[in-house]
């Protein structure tokens, strides 16, 4: 059976900013200056609630936590709201998980994301993490973020802590 540790992201994770490689380029439509920023960066989660008998096909995860990321966007905090979408047992267990991330910086804005990952239960109790994620919108400086996101990490058995390693790149 698999133990849940704690989710991976959003954000996804999924979705961290670390890096920063900002290109200025006019919008074809609107004339708007895009920015396009270089992604990475780590989140760490822990489960806040979770509904239905976890890891059962159509179970429900909440997770929160912190984003450590760089310029321009800075650090943060990170929610995230999942659903188990199947559970393979054969010939490992494999869990894929589907849902929704908001990233919301300490200078202003959140960035959405939907995320699509898998979980992989480990020998030694703990689980590994692969995903992606594609920016949806944002509020503030980030409104109409566009781009994607991958992402890996590991929860180690004891912890309670899910910590995610995230690059990709978001455009606004």
């Amino acid at each position: 059976m698999l133990r849940r540790s704690s989710p991976p992201l959003a954000l996804l994770g999924i979705l961290v900013v670390a890096g920063f490689a900002a290109s200025g380029v006019a919008d074809g439509k609107t004339g708007k200056k895009v920015h396009k920023h270089a992604l990475k960066g780590t989140v760490e989660l822990g489960t806040i609630k979770t509904t239905g008998q976890f890891p059962a096909v159509g179970s429900t995860i909440q997770d929160a936590g912190i984003v450590s990321a760089g310029r321009p966007f800075g650090s943060g905090a990170e929610t995230d709201s999942l659903k188990v979408k199947s559970l393979t047992t054969t010939p490992s267990t494999v869990v894929a998980v589907a849902g929704t991330a908001i990233l919301y910086f300490k200078s202003g804005g959140s960035l959405n994301s939907k995320v699509t990952f898998n979980a992989m239960p480990q020998a030694d109790g703990s689980t590994t993490y692969s995903g992606s994620g594609t920016f949806t919108g944002g509020t503030g400086p980030y409104k109409g973020a566009t781009g994607r996101a991958t992402f890996t990490g590991s929860a180690p058995s004891n912890t309670g802590i899910t910590t995610l390693n995230v690059k990709g790149s978001v455009s606004y």
